[in-house]
Protein backbone atom coordinates (compact mmCIF):
# COMPACT_ATOMS: atom_id res chain seq x y z
CA UNK A 1 0.00 0.00 0.00
CA UNK A 2 1.12 3.57 -0.66
CA UNK A 3 -0.10 6.36 0.97
CA UNK A 4 1.38 9.64 2.96
CA UNK A 5 0.52 12.44 4.42
CA UNK A 6 -2.50 10.84 6.13
CA UNK A 7 -3.90 9.45 2.35
CA UNK A 8 -3.68 5.70 3.74
CA UNK A 9 -4.86 5.55 6.86
CA UNK A 10 -8.62 5.08 5.71
CA UNK A 11 -7.76 2.43 3.32
CA UNK A 12 -5.43 0.79 5.88
CA UNK A 13 -8.30 0.25 8.32
CA UNK A 14 -11.02 -0.79 5.77
CA UNK A 15 -8.58 -3.40 4.12
CA UNK A 16 -7.70 -4.41 7.52
CA UNK A 17 -11.40 -5.04 8.81
CA UNK A 18 -11.73 -6.96 5.69
CA UNK A 19 -9.00 -9.70 6.95
CA UNK A 20 -6.35 -7.95 4.50
CA UNK A 21 -2.69 -8.05 5.88
CA UNK A 22 -1.31 -4.57 4.89
CA UNK A 23 2.42 -4.01 3.78
CA UNK A 24 3.35 0.02 3.50
CA UNK A 25 5.52 1.72 1.13
CA UNK A 26 8.37 3.75 2.54
CA UNK A 27 6.36 6.18 5.54
CA UNK A 28 8.32 9.00 7.41
CA UNK A 29 8.02 8.47 11.26
CA UNK A 30 5.78 11.91 11.58
CA UNK A 31 3.51 10.66 9.45
CA UNK A 32 -0.47 9.96 10.07
CA UNK A 33 -0.28 7.16 7.86
CA UNK A 34 3.07 5.56 9.98
CA UNK A 35 1.31 5.58 13.21
CA UNK A 36 -1.97 4.23 11.87
CA UNK A 37 -0.06 1.82 10.13
CA UNK A 38 1.69 0.40 12.99
CA UNK A 39 -1.41 0.76 15.33
CA UNK A 40 -3.18 -1.69 13.17
CA UNK A 41 -0.04 -3.89 13.01
CA UNK A 42 0.89 -3.74 9.16
CA UNK A 43 4.60 -3.57 8.21
CA UNK A 44 5.83 -0.34 7.97
CA UNK A 45 9.26 0.54 6.31
CA UNK A 46 9.76 3.56 8.55
CA UNK A 47 12.39 6.56 7.94
CA UNK A 48 13.20 9.27 9.87
CA UNK A 49 11.70 12.30 9.64
CA UNK A 50 12.40 15.09 7.43
CA UNK A 51 15.25 12.66 5.86
CA UNK A 52 15.36 11.97 2.24
CA UNK A 53 13.88 8.26 2.20
CA UNK A 54 17.78 5.95 2.33
CA UNK A 55 19.03 3.75 -0.47
CA UNK A 56 17.59 0.79 2.65
CA UNK A 57 14.37 1.84 2.91
CA UNK A 58 13.66 1.71 -0.84
CA UNK A 59 15.42 -1.48 -1.29
CA UNK A 60 13.72 -2.78 0.97
CA UNK A 61 10.20 -1.66 -0.10
CA UNK A 62 11.11 -2.99 -4.05
CA UNK A 63 12.17 -6.10 -2.35
CA UNK A 64 8.69 -6.80 -0.18
CA UNK A 65 6.82 -5.20 -3.03
CA UNK A 66 7.82 -8.26 -5.27
CA UNK A 67 6.42 -10.92 -2.58
CA UNK A 68 2.66 -9.07 -2.25
CA UNK A 69 -0.13 -9.99 -4.94
CA UNK A 70 -0.93 -6.56 -4.96
CA UNK A 71 -0.35 -2.82 -4.49
CA UNK A 72 -2.63 -0.14 -3.72
CA UNK A 73 -1.77 3.94 -4.13
CA UNK A 74 -3.81 6.26 -2.07
CA UNK A 75 -3.45 9.25 -4.27
CA UNK A 76 -0.76 10.46 -1.71
CA UNK A 77 1.34 14.06 -2.33
CA UNK A 78 4.31 13.78 -3.55
CA UNK A 79 7.20 17.07 -3.46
Amino acid sequence: MLGGAGSGAPLYRFLNKCGFSIMTGVLHENDIDYHVGKALGARVIGEKAFEEISDQSFNKAVLLSQQVPYIVESGYPVG
